[in-house]
């Protein structure tokens, strides 16, 4: 082969390899940079990092945000990638918890990677305690006594939460998954808690609603408006109760589990039957 083609050749594969490194470097539209496209053992993943750095999350926060003392307290879930979205599904904004009471924590999506919750303080976004020092990669809820924080991740001393207003902030082990947070929520005593009350109304064998989500430990009034009694069985509830005709009955949700479905029904008019879903 002649030297002068020999040369050009290796400019030729010099100069395409050049364009093909630009190609994965380029700043993408959201300001992504890639960097790789290995396969992971068993499957395929695309390892992303932002323009600023692999421990600055892309955060797209819900409208009506607002920043505290340099710290953003979050209106509503906050979701985050690069690998997907997720988001605190509960608590809800707004919500009263109990001292003292078993509440729910729940996030969308188990991220494989070990994790923990701590509790912030709502005013300046300062870490209160911990819920849990690690969560696992399968789980995608946590139960909290509402009581008991521990004073840091690795540490088994306990401290006694506080009324007041918090919001909640789940990490993840992995820069692939940054941190999410709640929206703001309070703790209360227990005396402080307001009964909460849903009435259901029958009317011509169908509930006046299909489907209704309510907080855990509401009141469910049921008044029957027929002049037919009709048995109210609850799917996974092994306790029905009767509507005699004319008549009403509140059923109190504290026994059902937070987070859970349940169908009420009757098995004599297959058209009365409402979905209630357990916040």
């Amino acid at each position: 082969m002649p030297k002068r083609t020999f040369v050009l050749g290796i400019v030729f594969v010099a100069a395409l390899a050049v364009l093909v490194w630009v190609i994965f470097q380029t700043p993408q539209p959201d300001g992504t940079i890639i960097q790789n496209r290995a396969p992971a053992a068993g499957g395929t993943s695309t390892a992303l990092t932002t323009a600023a750095g692999a421990n600055q999350a892309r955060v797209i926060a819900s409208s009506g945000a607002k920043t505290v003392s340099g710290a953003q307290i979050p209106a509503g879930p906050v979701r985050t990638g690069p690998l997907g979205q997720n988001a605190v599904t509960a608590p809800a904004a707004g919500a009263d918890w109990a001292l003292g009471a078993n509440h729910v924590v729940s996030w969308e999506r188990a991220t494989r990677v070990t994790g923990g919750i701590a509790l912030m303080n709502a005013a300046d976004g300062s870490m209160v305690g911990w819920l849990i020092g690690q969560t696992n990669g399968g789980d995608t809820s946590f139960t909290w006594n509402t009581r008991d924080l521990y004073v840091s991740r690795t540490s088994a001393t306990k401290i006694t939460v506080q009324p007041g207003k918090y919001f909640l902030k789940v990490i993840f082990d992995s820069a692939q998954w940054p941190a999410i947070v709640s929206p703001s929520f309070s703790i209360i005593q227990p005396d402080q808690v307001r009964a909460l009350v849903y009435n259901l109304a029958v009317k011509d064998g169908v509930f006046s609603s299909s489907a209704i989500t309510v907080q855990h430990g509401t009141k469910l009034l049921f008044a029957n408006q027929d002049q037919t009694a009709y048995v109210i069985t609850i799917s996974g509830f092994g306790v029905p109760f009767t509507l005699e005709p004319g008549g009403s009955y509140t059923f109190d949700t504290a026994p059902l589990a937070p987070g859970s479905i349940y169908v009420f029904y009757s098995a004599s008019s297959s058209a009365l039957r409402v979905t209630v879903t357990i916040q």
